[in-house]
């Protein structure tokens, strides 16, 4: 596995990706070093939950028939 770990001071505007891994199936994650604490603990604390997705789909399918009908496809198309 190739990887690369680049640690700027002061990051640019642009990162290039390096050589190696080009035109790969590549994970970034930027996190930056100096978060106030204050900042990270609130983002760890403060998980989604289903509730938070209910409602996302209304307007969807217009009749429950519709529903029917696709979760139906879907069913044939694992199965099959």
């Amino acid at each position: 596995m190739s990887h690369a770990r680049l640690i700027f001071e002061d990051t640019p505007d642009v990162i290039s990706v390096p050589t190696a891994l080009r035109h790969r199936k590549t994970e970034v994650i930027f996190l930056s070093l100096d978060e106030p604490e204050d900042i990270i603990h609130k983002v760890k604390t403060s998980p989604r939950t289903l509730l938070d997705l209910i409602g996302k789909g209304q307007g969807c399918f217009k009749t429950s028939k519709e529903i029917d009908a696709f979760v139906r496809e879907e069913r044939d198309a694992w199965e099959g």
